[in-house]
């Protein structure tokens, strides 16, 4: 059997090999000695895998597993499987670590004997840093799912959280098949469902990159994301069925299902398809926390206007982008 160790980083690598390195030697300056890297290359076709191999070379602490292309939740859920630590954290390879950010996790871990730590992060954007922090509910984990999934207040990510491997395995928690986002959140509210015990380190050390959120959703956004977002909303449905928020969680992600596809779709749907396909929603949108002017958007694509007013609101925000640039 193959020895244990305190913690297991896993890294779901795909067409990474522009930001790879910074990621992984920002793991490897770690002041915690003790751990393992699990590259798990999701069958990139850049330079990534060659990237993997090469840390794997220079340092025992590193493997690198190559798979064919399966998506981020089967190669996170790879990473799990894979893993020989006592606790687990992920990091994304556009991202970076703090020098002592595994050593303060893992103190604060043993301190409490807690299954699960959460700890702040680092935001970074073309906006610059902002702290954000993340402390969880001492009310216990059904609120924390709450300031997860009404709020937003705590973030679902994986990156910033500290969790013993066994609770994966002892509460039958797997990333869900054929999600390729949001697929983190899913499995830490899962988590946060059992008597886990939780904790809070009220310190940052994991930079998260923010890209431009419409330029991004832009990028990506196609009838198979929308396909996924009705998916996580049934996923939720099911996951909450037992609680008291079921209906107010699956409704504010119908919202922010409508919302990701105003700012993806340009170039997918017509006025009268987006309308066909979201007009149903009316009802939510207008009882969405969103601000006043962000509904307004929704609430005049849904009926029918939605490419004039994409158009219009991507000009004024390409205005304001040239505007911020050049003010710095």
């Amino acid at each position: 059997m193959a020895q244990s160790l305190p913690i297991s980083i896993i890294v779901a690598v795909y067409q990474a090999e522009g930001t790879i390195e910074r990621c992984l030697d920002s793991l490897r300056a770690q002041t915690f000695g003790n751990f393992e890297v699990l590259l798990i290359d999701d069958g990139s076709t850049d330079g990534s895998g060659g990237i993997c191999d090469r840390y794997a070379a220079m340092d025992t602490r590193f493997r690198a597993i190559h798979q064919p292309n399966a998506g981020v939740s089967a190669t996170r859920q790879r990473g799990i499987d894979e893993a020989r630590g006592e606790y687990t954290i992920h990091a994304d390879p556009d991202d970076w670590v703090e020098p002592d950010m595994l050593e303060k996790l893992w103190n604060e871990a043993k301190r409490g004997d807690y299954d699960m730590v959460v700890c702040d992060f680092l935001e970074n954007s073309y906006k610059g840093q902002t702290l954000v922090r993340q402390p969880i509910s001492c009310e216990g984990n059904i609120q924390t799912i709450k300031d997860i999934l009404l709020t937003s207040r705590i973030h679902g990510s994986l990156c910033n959280k500290l969790i013993r491997r066994a609770c994966y395995t002892d509460y039958c928690v797997t990333f869900p098949k054929g999600i390729s986002f949001c697929e983190d959140q899913l499995v830490v509210v899962s988590l946060l469902l059992h008597p886990i015990k939780t904790g809070y380190l009220p310190q940052a050390f994991y930079h998260y990159v923010r890209a431009d959120e419409a330029e991004s959703l832009s990028r990506k956004f196609t009838m198979g994301r929308l396909a996924q977002d009705e998916q996580i909303i049934k996923h939720y449905q099911r996951l909450l069925a037992d609680t008291d928020m079921a209906e107010a969680a699956t409704n504010r992600k119908t919202c922010q299902m409508v919302a990701a596809a105003f700012w993806g779709g340009e170039h997918v749907f017509t006025s009268q398809q987006f309308k066909a396909t979201f007009a149903k929603h009316l009802p939510l949108i207008r009882q969405h926390e969103a601000s006043p002017a962000v509904r307004l958007l929704l609430l005049l694509s849904c009926r029918g206007l939605y490419q004039p007013t994409i158009k219009a609101v991507k000009a004024l925000l390409n205005v304001k982008r040239a505007w911020l640039k050049n003010t710095k």
